[in-house]
């Protein structure tokens, strides 16, 4: 997705049972769901660990990070419960 001139992509690479999701671009609420929906397919093959690599992430907003923070809380309680 282009957004401000900025192409948002996420790549996943995977090795020894664990994921990296790469992530180049601005991080905003229009892009945040393909991050999230990339994570999700990566959970959903049950990993031993899932990184985040945000070197190449060039801007994320308040709204964005709060959104993908609450992701991640409800993620921790849905495993533990």
């Amino acid at each position: 997705m282009a957004l401000n001139g900025n192409e948002f992509r996420t790549a996943v690479a995977w090795w020894d049972g664990q994921a990296t999701v790469a992530v180049t671009g601005e991080i905003c609420l229009p892009t945040a769901p393909e991050l999230a929906s990339r994570v999700k397919e990566c959970l959903a093959r049950r990993p031993h660990r899932v990184d985040l690599d945000f070197a190449q992430c060039d801007f994320a907003t308040a709204r964005a990070r709060t959104a993908w923070s609450g992701f991640i809380a409800r993620r921790r309680r849905k495993a533990w419960s």
